[in-house]
C-alpha cells in the first residue's frame, strides 16, 4: 500500500519532471483483485464497482464538472480494453474532458502515460499495421 501512495504522490505532483507538473483533483486507481474482479479506489477511498460513476462523482467539481482534471491509473493485470471501457464511461457518459490515463507496476515502480485513442489497429507479425474501420458514430 505504501508503494501505491508513492505512485499517487508522483502523479499528483507531476511525472518525471516533464515541464509544468500536471495536477489532478480526482485520481481513480484500478487494480485486478482475483479472477475477473477489480478493486477501484478514488482519491484513496474504496469504491463500489457497481456504483463506480456515483462514487467518482463525489470527487468531481460541483461547477464545471466536465473540466475536472482526472487521472486514471491502471495496475498490473488490468487489460488494455479496460482503458477504453473507463474512457467511454467517464468521457462519453459523464462528459469529462480532462482525463489522462496511466499504467503502473508495483513490482518495478514504473508508471507511464497511455494515450487512449479510439482508433483500432491490427498488427501483423511481419510488422505491418492496418487501421481497422471503426463503427460510424
Amino acid at each position: 500500500m505504501f508503494s501505491l501512495a508513492l505512485v499517487l504522490a508522483s502523479v499528483s505532483i507531476g511525472y518525471l519532471g516533464q515541464g509544468a507538473a500536471p495536477k489532478a483533483e480526482t485520481v481513480l486507481v484500478i487494480e485486478r483483485a482475483t479472477g475477473q474482479r477489480y478493486v477501484y479506489t478514488c482519491n484513496g477511498r474504496p469504491l463500489d464497482p457497481v456504483r463506480l460513476v456515483t462514487g467518482v462523482e463525489l470527487f468531481l467539481r460541483k461547477t464545471d464538472t466536465g473540466a475536472t482534471p482526472m487521472f486514471v491509473l491502471f495496475g498490473e493485470g488490468v487489460p488494455l480494453d479496460k482503458v477504453f471501457e473507463i474512457g467511454a464511461l467517464f468521457e462519453g457518459k459523464v462528459g469529462l474532458t480532462n482525463v489522462r490515463y496511466f499504467a503502473f507496476s508495483r513490482k518495478t515502480g514504473v508508471m507511464l502515460e497511455v494515450k487512449a485513442s479510439w482508433d483500432r489497429w491490427k498488427v501483423a507479425f511481419d510488422g505491418r499495421l492496418e487501421k481497422i474501420p471503426w463503427l460510424e458514430r
